[in-house]
């Protein structure tokens, strides 16, 4: 474990997994691979279920070349996550985005300022939709597991729930965590719940089913900047804008907090398939992966410094803004600041 980072446990965990005895994985393990650079910021990252394909959003561009005519702003583009090959892209897009777990949508901020959302459908590719009618920038999407739900999180904290497909004229139901703004949005695996990462360093939970709201009393007081759902629906993974990541045990109402060594904000965060490591990612442009079980740091994955085509020199620092596991809890995605999309294996 890295000198000078302290966990402080209030709950057991009680998944097992053989690692080395100080909790580290092998550095030689952790070579990345660029699947895709363009310019300006790419702020998200997705992998389909499948995890054949691999979604980000540019946003902030500059024109590459007078040929070629592109603009990385408000585009959503997909990798082969195997070859890297560019396959494809979604015009408007650009902002938060996810597949919905039936593999048939994606759903991705855009237009102007990100204030709308459009539903893309994958195969074959075209616009189900344009979810609208807010004029905030949209700060993060999610689907329900049935994918008959798209929750939508404006900068003025409110969540839209969309019911899927959409009718022509339909309105969504408006949910708000009271008298605080939501930062994050995450269905649980149930899709029963849905998580918002409060203002106040709170998260909320609200109950798809009967409309009602409870508080999870997170020990810290930073904003809510990102949260996910264990995979059995059993822990809340919440990071904060000081650099603090809880992992809250929603039945025993106990919690661990991981402190970023670097105690820089969370931007992003993720479970393994499997539950048992944690991705977070942080404004210094690293990605820690803790081991949950052990409630413990395993290992730093440093995004290579740089800038994307098209960023300018006071763009050099890195930060990392989405990671994502894919399907299968062998690799690791992550993009920033620099217009990279880095794959990290995971042993």
């Amino acid at each position: 474990m890295a000198a000078g980072v302290a966990v402080v446990l209030t709950m057991v965990m009680t998944a097992h997994l053989v690692v080395p005895s100080d909790h580290r994985l092998n550095p030689s393990a952790y070579s990345p691979r660029a699947i895709g650079t363009q310019a300006g910021n790419l702020s998200s990252v997705a992998f389909s279920p499948d995890g054949k394909t691999l979604s980000a959003g540019a946003t902030g561009g500059q024109k590459t070349g007078p040929k070629t005519g592109f603009q990385a702003d408000g585009v959503t583009y997909l990798w082969n996550a195997t070859t890297g090959a560019k396959i494809g892209k979604f015009s408007p897009g650009g902002g938060a985005e996810a597949f919905s777990p039936n593999g048939t949508m994606l759903a991705a901020a855009g237009g102007p300022h990100n204030t709308s959302t459009y539903l893309w459908g994958v195969h074959p590719k075209r616009r189900i939709a344009v979810l609208s009618g807010r004029k905030v920038s949209v700060a993060a999407v999610a689907f329900s597991a049935n994918s008959s739900k798209l929750a939508v999180n404006g900068t003025d904290g409110t969540v839209h729930v969309w019911t899927l497909p959409p009718s022509r004229g339909a309105v969504p139901a408006a949910v708000s965590p009271g008298t605080v703004s939501s930062n994050a949005v995450a269905f649980s695996p149930s899709g029963l719940t849905l998580a918002m990462g409060g203002s106040d360093g709170q998260a909320y939970l609200w109950n798809a089913d009967n409309g009602s709201t409870r508080t999870v009393p997170i020990p810290g007081t930073a904003s809510i900047t990102a949260v996910a759902f264990s995979p059995d629906g059993g822990s809340l993974a919440a990071g904060d804008s000081d650099g603090v990541t809880y992992i809250w045990d929603l039945a025993k109402h106990g919690s661990i907090a991981l402190p970023d060594p670097d105690g820089t904000g969370v931007n992003s965060v993720a479970f393994s398939p499997d539950g048992k490591w944690l991705a977070t990612g942080d404004a210094n442009g690293k990605t820690y992966l803790w081991h949950l079980p052990a409630g413990k740091l395993a290992r730093t994955l440093a995004n290579p410094k740089g800038a994307g085509p098209g960023a300018g020199s006071a763009d050099l620092a890195t930060a990392v803004l989405s990671v994502a596991f894919d399907p299968d809890g062998t690799s690791l995605a992550t993009t920033d600041t620099n217009g990279h999309a880095y794959m990290w294996p995971v042993p």
